[in-house]
């Protein structure tokens, strides 16, 4: 007994105790701030943060579900009740009919929509938004003037990108941030804490599918300060054995909802059921495919993270600190951010936050045998520390501002306001057509705008898809329809379509589908503009509306051509923070001109878009094409030269330098560049039916 109360307790590896953290801030005669002339220095680099975060959640709207939430929120606000399956869908009816788990934020951004517009639920994201940053920020307090804070909140910025503008997945990293800032408080874990985080459960569950995040971190605590305290290391902090298992129970306490309480596990667990799955195997919703998959958003996932994990070990290492719970929190985050694209944020959240609590006891805590300094081991002398700050400071006002000037570039026609929607998802001018001109159903449309057109056709026209059908069947049969003629015969005969709508980028207008719409007589093009065309068949006779060109004298810019302001940096920014580029809209579009038999107009603008993208070789090959049809020979040799000097790698150049060359009677030098651009891809299809058509023409 005696030797038993005799035994030593070891200190915890994360949590120092003599003296604390706050205790060194308050009464260190060496105070950082002091050196830096005020209390509150370190906060100094969340301003320009926030300036991104405000630059890129008002100014620009992302997300295709945004417009899912908004129309289903109206459905349970106007019935009083959720509907047992999807109403906005005439394909509804099996697998998944609603997603459930969402519900309370449908209600609340379409009642702020009710009262505020679609302007006040843009500002309630931004909001959220920014409330979260300021958690990450000052998760931790490491350095003077908040430079390690800076690059950390940085680093979860890039890694969410736009998603944060107008997803409803903010809600979950929000309520992760809290979880875990409550969960790291100093002191014994009380009944009152545990409310907290039990009420917050509740509400998380109504919110978001993400829930479970919260009865994992949770877990980690509950079992790091377990395993800390067989260990011998003194227990502070941490919930109960007990603990996470209450809070499932609180997220599932729903009888009349219990089953769809539950699949949120399903999603995180890769149910086949809730996650579509092609006949290849592999997700067809790109997010949930792993950030290393080919086919993934963008070769920079892996590369993201990468950082994002090396940073967040590093700082264990760094820290001299392994505290059992934080780090089994990072390692899950670590696991799940590399199942889904959708996770890496959550990964990017758990690496800043570490990163800020780890380095803040590192710098803090006193060593044994080592004087407390004010600077700590590794800071660089103070004018370069200084300049550093000073230099991700400009970068991140740069950015921000940079952000809120390219905007006009996505616009594409839209309406003006604050914020620019994503081209992809939405068609204002297309819906306003449907609804003047009393177009005829059933609907077929594009998978990418289905959320936005059911929010303004609804009630009075149901469409085929929309971007959260969770039905396997309908998602595949969709997309064997756009890839499939024949396909597409069995599901308007089976269907009776009489109106579709394609989107000009999801590349439905170029796919099989859009060619044998456009060549099939029983079907009518009635209206094209930048971000969408409708054709119709058997309907009233409409006069045809082409709106085009948006360089008309009265004023609006030409569509997708970006500012020069800020040009060389633009790529970067749009990229890092948006994964997209006004390029590539005006690319697809150049090339919709052209099918649509408009090969003046790609000339024309085109040419203006140079002016700004002088070295843009997609649009010398656009251009080139233009030319080809046109009869413009020497043109086209002249635009397939520089497009092939830049980018001697695409199929597509290539095919359309050779295609130049053999119509200016070079056959030799066009059979050479495609037999020395087969040796490198000898497969390609573009290449070889390139190379038999002009052996034919011969």
């Amino acid at each position: 007994m005696g030797k038993a109360s005799g035994k030593r307790r070891r200190e915890p590896p994360g949590r120092p105790s003599v003296p604390k953290a706050r205790d060194l801030r308050q009464h260190s005669p060496e105070e950082p701030d002091q050196a830096s002339g005020f209390r509150g220095a370190w906060l100094l680099l969340l301003a320009p943060t926030l300036a991104v975060v405000a630059s890129l959640t008002l100014g620009y709207l992302w997300n295709e579900d945004f417009w899912w939430y908004l129309t289903s929120g109206r459905q349970v606000l106007e019935q009083g009740r959720i509907p047992s399956q999807d109403p906005f869908l005439y394909t509804s009816g099996q697998g998944i009919g609603w997603v459930y788990h969402s519900w309370l934020w449908t209600v609340v951004v379409a009642g702020l929509e009710r009262l505020a517009g679609l302007e006040g639920v843009v500002i309630f994201h931004a909001l959220l938004a920014v409330i979260l940053s300021v958690l990450v920020y000052t998760a931790g307090r490491v350095d003077r003037l908040g430079l390690v804070n800076g690059l950390a909140l940085t680093l979860f910025l890039v890694m969410i990108g736009p998603r944060l503008a107008g997803k409803a997945e903010v809600a979950s990293w929000l309520m992760l941030a809290i979880f875990y800032l409550l969960l790291e408080r100093e002191g014994t874990f009380t009944w009152k804490r545990g409310a907290v985080l039990g009420g917050l459960q509740v509400l998380w569950a109504n919110l978001h599918g993400g829930y479970p995040l919260g009865i994992f971190i949770a877990l980690c605590y509950s079992v790091g300060g377990w395993i800390e305290a067989r260990r011998g290391y003194e227990r502070s902090g941490r919930p109960p054995l007990w603990f996470p298992a209450l809070l499932f129970l609180l997220a599932i306490a729903d009888p009349w909802h219990f089953s769809e309480r539950l699949a949120p596990f399903g999603f995180v667990t890769g149910s086949e059921e809730l996650q579509p799955i092609g006949e290849s195997g592999t997700n067809l919703i790109l997010e949930w495919r792993s950030p290393f998959h080919p086919t993934a958003a963008g070769g920079r996932l892996p590369w993201l993270y990468g950082l994002a994990a090396v940073a967040g070990l590093g700082s264990f290492v760094a820290s001299r600190r392994w505290p059992v719970p934080r780090l089994l929190f990072f390692l899950g985050m670590a696991a799940l951010g590399a199942t889904a694209v959708r996770h890496l944020p959550g990964l990017g959240l758990a690496a800043a936050l570490v990163i800020l609590r780890n380095l803040e006891e590192r710098d803090l805590a006193p060593r044994p045998g080592k004087r407390h300094k004010a600077a700590p081991r590794g800071v660089p002398r103070r004018w370069i520390y200084r300049t550093a700050c000073g230099l991700l400071a400009v970068v991140l006002l740069s950015a921000a501002v940079a952000l809120r000037v390219a905007r006009p570039g996505f616009e594409g026609g839209q309406s003006d306001s604050f914020f620019t929607v994503r081209p992809a998802i939405a068609c204002p001018g297309a819906a306003d057509f449907i609804l003047e001109n009393d177009l005829p159903g059933p609907i077929f449309n594009d998978y990418t705008m289905g959320a936005y057109l059911s929010y303004r056709l609804w009630p009075r026209h149901r469409l085929f898809i929309d971007s959260r059908v969770l039905d396997p069947s309908v998602v595949a049969r969709y997309t064997r329809m756009v890839d499939s003629p024949e396909s597409w015969r069995q599901a308007e005969s089976r269907y009776g379509f009489r109106t579709v709508v394609l989107g000009n980028y999801s590349r439905t207008v170029r796919s099989p589908l859009g060619m044998t719409l456009l060549r099939d007589r029983r079907w009518r093009l009635v209206y094209a503009d930048p971000l969408a065309v409708i054709l119709v068949k058997g309907g009233p006779s409409i006069p045809p509306v082409f709106r085009l060109d948006l360089a008309e004298p009265g004023g609006q810019r030409d569509p997708f051509v970006p500012p020069r302001a800020f040009a060389p940096p633009l790529p970067v920014l749009q990229r890092a923070f948006l994964n997209d580029f006004p390029a590539n809209y005006l690319v697809e579009y150049l090339a919709i001109l052209g099918q649509l038999g408009r090969t003046d107009e790609v000339v024309e603008l085109a040419t203006r878009a140079l002016e700004t993208m002088s070295e843009h070789p997609l649009l010398y090959r656009q251009r080139c094409a233009a030319h080809l049809v046109a009869g413009a020979t020497r043109e086209a040799v002249d635009d397939c030269t520089a497009a092939y000097r830049q980018l001697p790698e695409d199929s597509q150049v290539v095919a359309v330098y050779a295609m130049a060359l053999h119509r200016a009677g070079r056959r030799d030098e066009a059979l050479a560049v495609l037999r020395k651009a087969l040796r490198q891809k000898q497969f390609d299809p573009t290449l070889q039916r390139t190379l038999q058509s002009l052996g034919r023409s011969s």
